[in-house]
């Protein structure tokens, strides 16, 4: 069965733009979208395995209303051949009110995705920090 990579492309960027930019849903509703052993690997630190681990994390975007993408989602995306693999590629920009100030951080991220049982699933994600 030949794969409509450019159908899977458009869900991947809606998916982008659910999880990195529209984050005024409830926690278990975000991480639904999440494989169970999703990694999160930012800048400078450990890496993140796993929905349970991740939820805190997810908590405080939703909490502070914190978005890590643009609305037009990705730079780019490429899907497998078999249509039940994906990367994407972009640019992201976050303002931050802290005690001392706005702090705007700028970087770029790429994130991996998973078909599951005809669903797009988020399997992980590693960003830069410009601003180090």
């Amino acid at each position: 069965m030949k794969v409509d990579v450019e159908a899977e492309k458009r869900k991947i960027r809606e998916l982008n733009i659910k999880l990195l930019v529209d984050h005024n849903r409830d926690v278990d509703d975000e991480l639904s979208y999440f494989v169970d052993n999703a990694i999160l690997m930012p800048p400078n630190a450990p890496p993140i395995v796993g929905v349970k681990a991740i939820r805190p994390v997810i908590e405080g975007m939703i909490k502070n209303k914190i978005n890590l993408g643009t609305p037009k989602g990705p730079d780019w995306i490429v899907v497998s051949e078999s249509g039940d693999l994906a990367y994407d590629f972009g640019k992201y920009s976050v303002k931050t009110q802290r005690p001392d100030g706005l702090v705007t951080e700028k970087g770029y991220y790429i994130s991996l995705y998973k078909k599951i049982d005809g669903q797009w699933k988020f399997a992980g994600q590693s960003w830069s920090n410009l601003n180090l």
